[in-house]
């Protein structure tokens, strides 16, 4: 059974000073290009699953995808970065916003399974910024999550979400004891390969970029 780990291409943001930065951003033209190489990468695999955060920036990435695998990709709303939907930074401290309602999604998305959780309230629901320690237990509702859709040695599934977020899961997937700032900068589009065993996951490979061309690659 195989997970794939992957960031979304390089959002408006990444391009921008923190300071700069927009609670939702889209992709920049380096980001849908990064997204269109990814998608022809994961065309070649025998992808079974694949899931996305309600953020725009991967919800676009995700869209490449779509386009190539013909799967109905599902938005969970528990696959968001960590923080959450937020403007603001934290010299001048931070703002919960509402992120995409349901509508919205399904109005830009028509193709796409929506998470049950999201209402038209949005999927954020302008709550609080998120804490380390509320990151950490979504990782491990989302570990339990994927063990209990990854069931079948046959299955593929990917799941295109963020840098910090992606650091969170692979502490609780791999060992509690791994220092999640220790990975590095984890690339736009990149790719982590997860195998779960009998004896819990393994990584495969991490943080791979081989698909995009090198003057391509951002972080």
């Amino acid at each position: 059974m195989r997970l794939l780990l992957v960031r979304h291409a390089q959002s408006a943001n990444n391009a921008l000073h923190f300071s700069q930065r927009i609670p939702d951003p889209p992709l920049t033209s380096c980001g849908q290009l990064q997204a269109e190489c990814l998608a022809s990468w994961l065309s070649n695999l025998p992808l079974t699953h694949l899931w996305c955060s309600p953020f725009l920036r991967s919800i676009e990435t995700t869209e490449a995808v779509r386009r190539r695998v013909r799967l109905r990709p599902e938005i969970h709303r528990d696959l968001h970065e960590q923080g959450g939907c937020y403007s603001g930074h934290e010299q001048v401290g931070r703002k919960g916003e509402p992120g995409m309602s349901r509508s919205e999604l399904g109005e830009l998305f028509p193709d796409y399974q929506l998470d049950p959780l999201i209402q038209e309230n949005g999927w954020w629901e302008s709550r609080p910024f998120e804490t380390d320690e509320l990151a950490r237990q979504r990782a491990e509702k989302i570990k339990a999550w994927f063990e209990q859709q990854i069931t079948a040695s046959d299955m593929l599934a990917a799941a295109i979400i963020h840098a910090d977020f992606k650091r969170q899961l692979l502490r609780a997937m791999l060992s509690e004891e791994i220092d999640v700032k220790a990975f590095g900068p984890i690339l736009n589009a990149s790719v982590t390969s997860l195998r779960r065993t009998d004896s819990g996951w393994k990584v495969d490979y991490f943080n791979s970029i081989s698909h995009v061309p090198f003057h391509w690659i951002t972080d």
